[in-house]
């Protein structure tokens, strides 16, 4: 398994919370993806975005953060490979927070539509990602 390639790391994370199934791993590998690198410091998600997509770290560390009286940033968590930190976004229309490059970081973006198909679809899919975005949470906490 070759981890540096976006649906292999997303398999490897999923993995990590529960069975997966081999029709459940290939409808994973057709997941439209947009992979793109980030400098350190750059923002892979604005506070006030609506995006149209997840981010899942394939490569470095972000972290989430508010924009805080007078422009300071306050880092909220930090975001390791493997992490959909805006998995949220599916639900949440406007981001309340930026998800930003700590390190050099490769990213991939999958569309919210995909996203929805592959839960409606795969429903045990969904409940991985579910467990995921719960346990993320958790750990922000």
């Amino acid at each position: 398994m070759n981890l540096d390639t976006p649906h292999e790391r997303l398999i490897q994370r999923l993995g990590a919370h529960g069975k997966l199934e081999d029709e459940h791993k290939a409808a994973v590998r057709a997941l439209p993806m947009r992979v793109r690198d980030f400098a350190d410091d750059a923002d892979l998600v604005r506070q006030g975005d609506r995006p149209k997509e997840c981010c899942l770290i394939v490569r470095g560390m972000a972290c989430r953060s508010k924009l805080v009286s007078g422009g300071k940033r306050q880092i909220l968590s930090i975001c390791f490979t493997g992490d959909l930190p805006d998995l949220q976004s599916l639900q949440l229309e406007v981001m309340d927070h930026s998800i930003s490059a700590l390190t050099v970081v490769r990213a991939a973006f999958i569309p919210h539509e995909a996203m929805k198909a592959l839960w409606a679809e795969h429903p045990a899919l969904g409940q991985l990602f579910l467990k995921h975005a719960l346990i993320d949470a958790a750990i922000f906490r």
